[in-house]
Parts: C-alpha cells; sequence; structure tokens
C-alpha cells in the first residue's frame, strides 16, 4: 500500500539541486494523458496509472524544492509543465468521478471512489501539503488556467465531490464490509488503497479552498482597462518604420530563433513598463531558412506555411494577442536589438519543442497582470520565455506575481558564460538615419 501521509524527509535534503530531466517529464504527462482517453471505464487500469502518475509526480515534486532552496529561477518548461501537471491530474479526477456515477451501487463505484479519494490526498500530500511555497505556486497555476479560462464551476465540482466523499461516513465504513469474492481485481484495490476517514488530511480551510483560495483580480482588471482605454496610442511613428535600409539589414543578419528586442518610448501602454526595453519578440526563419535547418515540414510549421511565405515571420504577442506579424508592421519603433543563442539551430530536437510551444501560443490574449504563470494570456516577454527554456532570465515578484521585465532579457548579454550574444544593436534618428550602436554602450543604457 502507498504511503499516504507525505514524509518530510525533504526538510532535511542537503540545497543540491535535484537532477530532474523535465522533457521526460514531459513526455510522460503527455503518456499518461493518451492511456487515460484510451482506458475507458476500466477502474484497474485508471488505478495503475494514478500509481505511475504519483510515482512521476514525487520526483517533480523534489525538484520544484530544490529550485526554492537554491534560489533558482523557474524556467518556461517549469511553468509549462506545472499546468499540465494540474490538468492531467483534474482529467484523472473527472474520469473516476464519471466512472462511480456510472455504476452506482457497484463494486465499480467503491473502488472508483477509493482510487478517486486515495489520488486527491498523494496529490494534495505532493504539492500542497509539502512546502508552502510550492503550493502558492501551484495555487496561482491553477487560478490562471481555471478562472480566465471561465470554467472554474467544473473544476469546483469535481473538488466538492472529493470533499463530500472525504465527509461520508457511510463510505468509509462500507469498506471493511468488501468480500473478495466479489471481485477480485477490485477487492484488492480497495484493500491496498483505502484510506480511514481520520487519516484524511485536506488543510485546515477545506480541500475547494485550498485549491483555489482568494482570487483578486483587480491589477489585473484596472491594468487591462488603462491599456484598452490609451490602446495602441502613439504620439509618433517609430524611427526604423518604413526604412527598407532597416529590413534589408534584417533580412541579411537574422536567422530562426533570434530574440528580437526593441524600445518604442513614444506608446503610450508602454510606458508602465520599466527599463528603456518595452517588447520582445521571435524570429521564426524564411521558408528557406527553415528547410535549412530541417524544420519546414514539421507539423508545427506546416498550418504556418502560407503566412510565413507572406513574409509573416515573426512571432509576436501585441496588445490584441500573439499572432505573426511581419517586418514591415514589427518595425514600428525605435530600436531593435538582435539576441542569439550559441548553438541554437544545431539540436533538431530542441528547435522542434520550441517551435511546438512558440506556436501553441497564438491566438493567445495579452496577459494584463503582468504574471508568468498564466498561460492561457501571456505578458510581453512570455513567448522569449516559454520558448528558450534556460534559468538564465530572472524571475521577479511585482504586486505578488511571478514576472519578467524586457530589461531582464536584456541584461543577460552581460552575464558571465551567458550563452546568448548581441549580433546587432540599431537605432533611428530623427533624420530617418541608422546608428549602429556597441555593446558597452548598450550595458550603460540599461
Amino acid at each position: 500500500m502507498k504511503t499516504l501521509i507525505f514524509t518530510f524527509a525533504l526538510l532535511g535534503m542537503s540545497h543540491a539541486l535535484f537532477a530532474f530531466d523535465i522533457t521526460h517529464y514531459r513526455k510522460t504527462l503527455i503518456a499518461i494523458d493518451n492511456q487515460m482517453e484510451a482506458v475507458h471505464e476500466d477502474v484497474v487500469a485508471l488505478s495503475q496509472l494514478s500509481d505511475f502518475f504519483s510515482d512521476e509526480n514525487a520526483e517533480y515534486q523534489e525538484y520544484l524544492i530544490s529550485k526554492f532552496n537554491n534560489t533558482h529561477n523557474f524556467v518556461g518548461a517549469d511553468i509549462y509543465e506545472m499546468q499540465h501537471l494540474l490538468t492531467v491530474n483534474q482529467k484523472l479526477v473527472r474520469k473516476l468521478i464519471t466512472i462511480a456515477k456510472n455504476h452506482p451501487n457497484s463494486m465499480i463505484e467503491i473502488a472508483s471512489n477509493v482510487v478517486l479519494i486515495n489520488q486527491a490526498q498523494l496529490f494534495f500530500n505532493q504539492f500542497y501539503h509539502a512546502d508552502g511555497r510550492v503550493r502558492r505556486v501551484l495555487k496561482a497555476a491553477l487560478k490562471s488556467i481555471v478562472i480566465d479560462d471561465e470554467r472554474v464551476h467544473k473544476w469546483r465540482n469535481d473538488v466538492e465531490v472529493i470533499e463530500d466523499l472525504a465527509h461520508d461516513n457511510k463510505f468509509f465504513l462500507s469498506l471493511e464490509k468488501i468480500s473478495k469474492s466479489d471481485n477480485r481485481e477490485l477487492a484488492k484495490i480497495i484493500s491496498d488503497k483505502k484510506i480511514k476517514a481520520k487519516d484524511i488530511n485536506f488543510g485546515n480551510h477545506g480541500y475547494v479552498d485550498s485549491f483555489f483560495g482568494a482570487i483578486n483580480g483587480t491589477y489585473g482588471y484596472v491594468n487591462s482597462l488603462m491599456t484598452n482605454i490609451v490602446g495602441d496610442t502613439r504620439t509618433r511613428n517609430g524611427r526604423l518604420f518604413n526604412n527598407d535600409q532597416m529590413k534589408l539589414i534584417l533580412k541579411h543578419k537574422l536567422k530562426p530563433l533570434d530574440v528580437l528586442m526593441c524600445s518604442s518610448p513614444f506608446t503610450l501602454a508602454g510606458l508602465a513598463i520599466p527599463g528603456r526595453f518595452d517588447h520582445g519578440a521571435i524570429y521564426l526563419g524564411t521558408e528557406a531558412q527553415l528547410k535549412e535547418i530541417g524544420m519546414w515540414n514539421n507539423p508545427s510549421i506546416i498550418p504556418y506555411h502560407a503566412d510565413i511565405e507572406a513574409g509573416r515571420v515573426i512571432l509576436d504577442n501585441v496588445r490584441s494577442g500573439v499572432k505573426l506579424n511581419d517586418l514591415e508592421h514589427f518595425l514600428n519603433i525605435d530600436e531593435v536589438l538582435v539576441m542569439r543563442r550559441d548553438h541554437e539551430l544545431e539540436d533538431i530536437d530542441r528547435m522542434a519543442f520550441q517551435y511546438k510551444i512558440g506556436l501553441e501560443q497564438v491566438g493567445k490574449k495579452y496577459n494584463y497582470t503582468f504574471d508568468i504563470l498564466k498561460l492561457n494570456k501571456l505578458l510581453f516577454t512570455e513567448l522569449i520565455y516559454l520558448v528558450y527554456n534556460t534559468d538564465e532570465f530572472p524571475n521577479r515578484k511585482r504586486l505578488g506575481h511571478l514576472t519578467m521585465y524586457p530589461n531582464d532579457i536584456v541584461k543577460i548579454l552581460f552575464k558571465e558564460n551567458s550563452p546568448f550574444k548581441m549580433i546587432l544593436y540599431i537605432e533611428g534618428s530623427k533624420n530617418n538615419q541608422l546608428n549602429v550602436v556597441d555593446k558597452v554602450v548598450l550595458q550603460k543604457r540599461i
């Protein structure tokens, strides 16, 4: 029988960063998700899947705690998998609830409920009781995918079913009367996984409150309102706008997956963003470039062939949301900085994942709360944060949220042994001239 009350041996762990393969974990979650689709109403198979899920999560939880203990930044893949973890768990929970409802007054119902309460308790112990820092970041991630997707009632109904079951004395009494002769496999599941009512521990504020907590969206609403009022208001056009020479330079210099950082101090919406740089985007590459690196016929790229052929080669996050932009519209700015990571185009598997993650964001809305945990809405820098899976990017707290400013991305150019290099930095002048700025000047400006 699995130990249901999580041991806190981790509290005495050394502060070495726990070795963890986040890519393998992602693939495991995808495999579990796919297997759930094939399981249908097989409680035995779901019970085994629940065990496998919990075993994998134990290592992920240890990895999260070691990140906190070592003050390492969360990288885009960490945040992405937090939300993936939560959705896979909820699918498992929902499937067990559905099976129990479809088989009332049967061994299948009882076994489903036993696996359900067991899974809920173990998941709660792993991610909500093990460490307060993990609990806070998971709750923020949960709120972002539930509240903003307007599915709170479905998620809340599921956790309320679990809480009701945890307080159902008749259910726990019925477990003691199960006969092995009824159904050996189901009886074994019930025997192995049953929990006594006194051992249920969902926290002082109840299972539902612990999952959802108080939601304060005031800042996001106010910021959204202000940004929408000023909208794309500009006091003038950018100094690189309609500059054919600038477009020609970029067409010759840019390589796939380059980072483009820009400054446009004449936009009112950007005034709330600290630092010289107020925006960032990702260069996808032309058809010829994508063919050269073996990405043109990648499944993530194929749906966007027409866009890329039409010159929409920049993955951009603007007030209207994430979209593919062209150089003409993107260059309505004063300054552009191109950054490139060493050996970026040498690992085809890594590139495939980067394009997959990046293009999955197309169509998502802009995030006015500046919270990098909100993956259903993205802030200005979050595309770069998600695509470039590196802890070089520093996270910071702003109004209780984890966030990252455009200037933070630029500053990694000056870190010792930084994998990112400055390719070019050009500013436009009032008389439409282009000034090439060197790295020394850039460092002084930021």
